[in-house]
């Protein structure tokens, strides 16, 4: 499926901070739902690795 986007509107406001106002609200949400889905890849990595850690130390204790 195509949707149709607009042209986004990239903003810099006084603090620097860059921001993209994309028209098309489809587009953004599957942009926002992607970052969703990495960041709880992310925490789910990081999750088995703090656990991990903490089997090695209880081992070691």
């Amino acid at each position: 499926m195509t949707v149709p986007v607009k042209q986004p509107t990239v903003v810099i406001d006084n603090n620097g901070m860059l921001s993209v106002n994309l028209a098309n609200e489809k587009v953004r949400q599957a942009i926002i739902g992607r970052i969703d889905e990495n960041n709880d890849a992310v925490l789910r990595e990081l999750q088995k690795k703090i656990n991990q850690k903490r089997k090695e130390q209880e081992l070691t204790a």
